[in-house]
């Protein structure tokens, strides 16, 4: 299952065919092992973007997060969330 995935409509509908085509590709797979997809961020402002790069969560005031002409992004972050819970460090 994609949470979040309201988050998918700001976001070029390539990358979010992509999401969906993984998610059924791999839904028995993830399901069974209580595995969920989760949107943690697709387009952001510039004032978020300055933000992540004065603390270091990003290196450019150019990311591909950014609304392009199309007023869309192009660039998607995702997570696994296993049994309730995203582990940055461990996630097979």
């Amino acid at each position: 299952m994609i949470k979040n995935s309201d988050k998918l409509k700001f976001v070029e509908p390539i990358l979010a065919q992509w999401l969906r085509a993984f998610e059924k590709d791999y839904n028995y797979e993830l399901t069974t092992k209580g595995v969920n997809i989760i949107v943690t961020e697709g387009i952001r402002d510039l004032e978020t973007q300055k933000k992540y790069l004065a603390t270091g969560k990003s290196k450019t005031l150019k990311s591909k997060h950014l609304k392009n002409k199309n007023g869309l992004s192009q660039a998607i972050d995702i997570a696994f969330e296993v049994n309730g819970r995203i582990d940055w460090n461990n996630l097979t």
